[in-house]
């Protein structure tokens, strides 16, 4: 008899919460330490180029191309079965999240520097980005082991 509700799996919520738990933790000391050094030097990079390349891009195209480039390497990431080029492919993803800083900026408008409002904001996009990739993660495993399986 079932209850209508998925098991939750100890070892699956454990490998979870570690994985959040070490994203959360990479993410903030980047984004504590070295105050959005990595958002500059992605949205740069990304940024950058697309603005090279057409010469009358927008904020919005940019975006749009940031997160179609996330969403293929996201694709490539469980597709792949090379374990180096898989974690290639999850540092990419860890490196491009940080469009989730860019779009929280722009959708959440932390005006007033005071604080609070700093330790909220790096809050919010360091969960943010640690929940994503770690969501990314998780799903991924389990990927591999529906693969495994059949």
């Amino acid at each position: 008899m079932t209850t209508g509700t998925k098991d939750l799996n100890p070892m699956t919520t454990n490998k979870f919460s570690v994985l959040f738990i070490i994203g959360v933790v990479i993410y903030f000391i980047s984004d504590y330490f070295f105050t959005d050094a990595m958002l500059y030097l992605t949205g740069g990079l990304i940024g950058g180029t697309i603005k090279e390349l057409i010469k009358q891009a927008t904020s919005g195209l940019i975006i749009a191309v940031w997160l179609a480039l996330l969403a293929i390497i996201i694709f490539l990431y469980y597709r792949l079965s090379s374990k180096p080029v898989k974690y290639v492919m999850l540092l990419l993803i860890a490196c491009l999240l940080y469009i989730v800083d860019f779009i929280l900026m722009e959708a959440i408008n932390f005006s007033v520097v005071d604080l609070m409002t700093s330790i909220l904001n790096i809050a919010v996009r360091v969960i943010s980005k640690a929940l994503i990739l770690a969501l990314i993660i998780h799903f991924g495993q389990k990927h591999i082991k529906a693969k495994a399986a059949q």
